[in-house]
């Protein structure tokens, strides 16, 4: 049943007298027979106007309503495109975004293994330098301990051997004048007698 029907109108395209037959079993009156006829006549275009305005209103409707229809289902199928862009967006972005992190650590890891390299061998260096200056000044501390030492062993060679030749020398002396006296107690004697 559609919407002709419901408003107890005929479909197009059936004749008048087949939808009056009903009507004119009841009627005896040939004038009023005719009558009926004239205005059946008369309102088929009315009828025929009414079914297009009613059709295109009803037509109308339903592009409405499947317009409605298809913004509704434009609407849900770009609400998941959008999520679904959305989604992709997001994990490109996580594994971009994991992918620089990693890059950045293994550029980070580089540079504190360099950084660890540059300032080992500074330190290294350091320790050789403080090495060598604690070596060094162990060296001169022995060296003058050791000139100190051969120092004191000459000044005491040579305390011994001046003492020695002092001694000789005052022995020496004093034997000359042991001899001088000698000779001037002889000479003494010798002229006292």
């Amino acid at each position: 049943a559609n919407e002709f029907t419901k408003r107890g109108l005929s479909q197009k395209g059936s004749s008048v007298e087949d939808q009056l037959v009903p009507y004119m079993a009841d009627i005896s009156d040939p004038i009023q027979r005719a009558g009926i006829r004239l205005l059946s006549a008369a309102a088929i275009p009315i009828q025929t106007e009414i079914r297009r305005v009613l059709a295109v209103k009803i037509a109308v409707e339903r592009f409405e309503a499947l317009i409605i229809v298809q913004k509704y289902f434009r609407r849900w199928n770009s609400e998941i495109y959008l999520q679904n862009c959305i989604y992709s967006s997001t994990r490109i972005q996580a594994v971009f975004r994991g992918w620089l992190a990693r890059d950045n650590l293994d550029d980070e890891h580089y540079c504190a293994t360099q950084i660890q390299r540059i300032a080992r061998g500074y330190l290294a260096t350091m320790m050789v330098y403080e090495d060598l200056y604690n070596i060094t000044v162990v060296q001169n501390l022995a060296r003058m301990r050791i000139a100190m030492f051969k120092a004191d062993y000459r000044l005491a060679c040579v305390i011994r051997i001046q003492t020695i030749y002092r001694g000789y020398i005052t022995r020496k002396a004093a034997l000359q004048l042991v001899s001088a006296i000698r000779i001037q107690s002889f000479y003494r004697g010798s002229f006292a007698r």
